[in-house]
């Protein structure tokens, strides 16, 4: 972007953060983001996001965790409600999954479920 004059935001930031993590170059991903704080943009909890889930897919979990703790320090709040529901109804999802394939192992087994 720079050879192109093209003057980068947090969103090309936080893309590149993300590629580096799909690719599992967690320390390329960390430059990027202490290159953002330097090029005077404001983080946010998507580029904090993307830098702790390259962190995570590159084995580095503590890095991991201290990125993570900087979003409360930089009092970037993800929707905590939101990410537990989420997380809920895929528990609840799952458990249906598994109750429904042990019900189909027992029927195929000839047990009858009374």
């Amino acid at each position: 972007m720079r050879e192109a004059k093209l003057k980068p935001d947090v969103i090309s930031y936080s893309q590149g953060i993300s590629a580096c993590g799909k690719r599992e170059q967690w320390q390329a991903a960390l430059l990027l983001l202490s290159d953002l704080g330097e090029a005077k943009l404001e983080t946010n909890v998507i580029s904090h996001s993307a830098g702790v889930s390259a962190c995570e897919k590159g084995g580095q979990w503590q890095r991991a965790l201290l990125l993570f703790g900087e979003i409360g320090e930089a009092k970037l709040q993800p929707n905590v409600i939101i990410n537990l529901q989420c997380w809920d109804q895929r528990v609840r999802d799952r458990c249906a999954v598994a109750a429904g394939s042990i019900a189909a192992q027992r029927n195929e087994g000839g047990e009858s479920g009374s």
